[in-house]
């Protein structure tokens, strides 16, 4: 794999001052854990003596039909989900390899941007891919148990001046894509249970989701609820590949109760399973840990590329289209047609089935179901406050010609498109399918795994040559644990989910005083900066359109960069 590096140095006086300038390549693991202690209990969230809520000027954010809410007292709960007396936490970066080369001497005025070629050499080892991660422990509210796993390939550049400083500089990021063996797959069939999405909020529920738990039973009770059950049929079986199609049948069938079918809708969805966090809990007693189903899970998980980067070739704007292709299908059911046929396409950007060090990624096939309940559950559900929203404007047992034919007196509905009901009486129900998603495929022997013993590591040069692969020599650092529990056992935040709606709105502090007061994170400068395959490709792109001068000798990069290389062993 080749490259540049491009370096500038400010201010204009210290160009000169540079004695040599390196690039540093490594890749960087990082996972971090929150559990409790054997023995630990939280204590309970109680109703509030005064059920006045101070702040008063924020009453807006309290939907009318709530003015009957329950205040309660979070303050012991929140003490104690800050108390190091109850959590273990820990957390550690594993540099998994780390190579690096001078490109440039002391020869150079700086001043002005200098560019030095240089290329990686990589051996026929799957190393683990990197996707976008939206960490999300920073946030308004404090956490329970808690696990996360990031990894990126950083480039550094170090800069070194002839007074004997070193500065290191982010340089941006690149990726690494695995090979899979080619497989053959049959047809397959498998079944699951629809479960209730509004159901999907941890356990012990908060209060007042709890408070909702209870008016939902009481409006819409249990035996009145349908229980769905879908069967998948997957034409080419449970194995798919990114760029392809997956296609099947979804059948739902349905016991007695006061829901009816409406419409369906299928995506796929990535799972980070926070695997070396549950073997911390494990060993340090948490036997609740897994229970909480510790995960990340996104319908979106990019796999860091260049499949999301087309319109920055476009030559004409108006070939330029804006909008995101939804890779989702979607479509009618009801009792008289209870399936649906689809075609799915697995996106290029998708994150392929991987174990890491500190975790692994699979994927779902995610099919969403909408449930019409009564207009009498409706309006208890929502307190007869329903500004007109809750009309029956549709029923989901009327055939699709007839939904059609609604649909052209409705100023809202696509032409062609049924009548949709209204979201008011809607209950959402979800089921997952595991899947399994590989990236690109060959037919000869497996590529050794990273983890196996015995795997080497890339060698970054000044220029093309052949070379040894060193072997593998992870280095761990763990984190010191009063940097950990400033970020995971905060002390300024609370559980009342009304406290975390003002402290979003209030805008307490500027994003500058934020990274001021936020406790260090070893991850965040992973996948900082720009993407080094764009960039190439954005350099190659000139090169075709004459925008750029051509060089001398041609280079060839493969875009996610993983290439054998037949070199001494």
């Amino acid at each position: 794999m080749v490259g540049d590096l491009r370096i500038k140095v400010a201010p204009a006086h210290c160009g000169t001052k540079v004695a040599s300038v390196a690039l540093r390549l490594s890749l960087d693991e990082f996972a971090e854990v929150k559990y409790m202690r054997p023995g630990a209990k939280l204590p309970p969230i109680v109703k509030a003596d005064n059920q006045t809520r101070p702040d008063s000027q924020y009453r807006w954010m309290v939907r009318s039909q709530d003015k009957d809410e329950i205040i309660y007292n979070y303050t012991a709960y929140d003490r104690a989900l800050g108390d190091p007396a109850l959590w273990v936490v820990k957390a550690e970066e594993r540099k998994t390899w780390t190579t690096e080369a001078t490109l440039f001497g002391s020869d150079l005025d700086f001043s002005a941007p200098q560019v030095a070629p240089f290329t990686v050499v990589s051996p026929a080892v799957n190393y683990p891919p990197a996707i976008m991660a939206y960490r999300a422990v920073l946030t308004s509210s404090p956490i329970r148990r808690h696990g996360s796993y990031d990894l990126a390939y950083n480039y550094v550049a170090l800069v070194a001046f002839t007074d004997g400083n070193v500065v290191e500089q982010s340089a941006g990021h690149t990726n690494f894509a695995p090979n899979f063996v080619k497989q053959t797959s049959l047809p397959s069939v498998i079944t699951a249970v629809f479960r209730d999405a509004a159901n999907d909020h941890g356990d012990p529920a908060p209060p007042d989701v709890q408070q909702w738990i209870e008016k939902r039973e009481r409006c819409f009770p249990s035996p009145e609820q349908t229980v769905y059950v879908g069967e998948v049929r997957l034409e080419g079986g449970n194995t798919v590949q990114r760029g392809e199609k997956i296609t099947g049948r979804v059948s739902i069938n349905a016991t007695k109760g006061s829901t009816t079918m409406s419409r369906v809708f299928l995506t796929l969805g990535i799972t980070q399973n926070m695997d070396w966090a549950k073997r911390e809990a494990a060993a340090g007693g948490d036997t609740e840990f897994s229970n909480n189903d510790i995960r990340r899970y996104s319908a979106h998980s990019d796999l860091i590329s260049l499949a999301r980067t087309e319109h920055l070739f476009h030559e004409n704007l108006h070939e330029l289209s804006f909008f995101v292709p939804s890779e989702s299908a979607g479509g009618a059911v009801s009792h008289d047609k209870p399936y649906f046929d689809f075609s799915l396409e697995v996106p290029e950007y998708i994150a392929p089935a991987f174990t890491a060090y500190y975790g692994s990624t699979g994927a779902n096939l995610v099919i969403n179901l909408q449930a019409v309940y009564s207009r009498e559950i409706a309006r208890c559900l929502d307190g007869n406050h329903d500004n007109g929203i809750l009309d029956d404007v549709a029923r989901s047992d009327a055939d699709a010609a007839a939904q059609t034919e609604e649909g052209l007196w409705d100023s809202h509905t696509i032409v062609g498109k049924p009548l949709e009901v209204a979201p008011g009486r809607i209950q959402y129900l979800q089921a997952r399918i595991p899947v399994v998603v590989v990236g690109n495929t060959v037919s000869t022997a497996p590529t050794k795994h990273y983890l196996s013993p015995g795997a080497a590591s890339p060698v970054l040069l000044s220029f093309p040559a052949d070379v040894v692969f060193p072997p593998l020599r992870p280095v761990v650092t763990e984190e010191p644990v009063h940097n950990t529990t400033k970020r995971l056992l905060p002390t300024d935040r609370s559980a009342d989910p009304f406290w975390a709606k003002r402290g979003g709105m209030s805008m307490r502090l500027s994003p500058d005083e934020w990274a001021q007061e936020a406790p260090p994170d070893p991850a965040a400068g992973y996948n900082k900066g720009n993407y080094a395959g764009l960039l190439w490709k954005k350099k190659m792109v000139a090169i075709e359109r004459g925008i750029l001068a051509p060089e001398s000798e041609s280079t060839v990069l493969s875009e996610e960069g993983q290439q054998p290389f037949l070199t001494i062993p």
